[in-house]
């Protein structure tokens, strides 16, 4: 009787194991999902950039100076995020 109750304890212990690690990968995936979608959003923000900064050019906002200090900016904000941890002290440009 005990043998009996104890297998059954266990089949349930196992049961509610298996429920948690299918909850756990249902989890995960949806989370992948979640950062694929993300991804998407700033492919599609990030195409935007080029028709944004042409019609800027156009209405007279954006200037070739303007343009020139953006070009020289982006190499350094991307190095910035390739060192999270550390601090980026960004020297002041002369123009």
């Amino acid at each position: 009787m005990q043998i009996d109750q104890a297998n059954a304890d266990k089949n349930i212990a196992q049961a509610k194991a298996e429920e948690r690690r299918a909850m756990a990968v249902a989890s995960e995936q949806e989370m992948k999902a979640k950062a694929q979608e993300a991804r998407a959003k700033v492919i599609e923000a990030e195409a935007e950039v080029p028709k944004a900064m042409a019609e800027a050019f156009r209405s007279g906002n954006l200037g070739i100076m303007d343009y020139y200090r953006m070009k020289i900016s982006k190499p350094i904000l991307q190095c910035a995020k390739t060192l999270p941890n550390q601090r980026l002290v960004v020297p002041p440009t002369s123009l």
